[in-house]
């Protein structure tokens, strides 16, 4: 394997909503996202996300 050159990352992010137990992600739809805005109205959505940043070189990876 050849180590020399640049350094060459990679990182990918994904972020996705929580309510009241469920993880939401994108709605499908504008009754599904009017759905979600009433839930918001009776107790307040959180957040979730994860980070992978990736050597492309050595395949090493890390996650946050």
């Amino acid at each position: 394997m050849n180590l020399s050159g640049p350094l060459i990352l990679s990182h990918q992010m994904h972020q996705v909503v929580t309510h009241e137990g469920r993880i939401l992600e994108k709605p499908e739809s504008v009754e599904e996202a009017r759905s979600f805005l009433q839930g918001y109205g009776r107790t307040p959505p959180g957040t979730a996300g994860a980070i992978v940043i990736t050597n492309l070189r050595t395949g090493a990876s890390v996650q946050v």
